[in-house]
């Protein structure tokens, strides 16, 4: 078995960003651009679960300058839509979030607006007991 440095947790991603604001690379997987004047948070991050139900609520929040109109897409691009407002909004899930869920915020004026090429950003959600 490979030893693993004392810094590395379960759950940190690392990522490496070119200096025009481009992903690099995710934890291995195929890494979407990232608009630089974008912002995409979730609130709280990482979700506390408390009652053993391993699912939690989050806050979703964004704002851009790259389009009036936004998706956010569970798990991916051309995942299920969750929300979608204006270039500056939030919206709140339901108690469905589990550790490790992804979130992106896509533009929808792109010419194909579930294309990993409209994704303004990415956030991944985390819980913790």
């Amino acid at each position: 078995m490979a030893a693993r440095a004392s810094f590395v947790h379960y759950r940190l991603i690392f990522v490496v960003l070119s200096s025009a604001g481009f992903v690099l690379n995710a934890c291995g997987k195929h890494a979407a651009p990232v608009d630089p004047d974008t912002q995409f948070t979730a609130t709280p991050n990482p979700i506390p679960i408390t009652d053993g139900d391993f699912h939690g609520v989050t806050t979703l929040r964004w704002t851009t300058k790259k389009t009036q109109y936004a998706e956010i897409h569970v798990n991916a691009p051309d995942g299920t839509l969750f929300c979608a407002l204006r270039d500056t909004g939030s919206c709140t899930t339901g108690k469905w979030v589990t550790d490790g869920m992804t979130f992106y915020l896509q533009n929808t004026s792109a010419p194909k607006p579930t294309d990993r090429s409209a994704t303004l950003a990415v956030v991944t959600v985390n819980t913790s007991k």
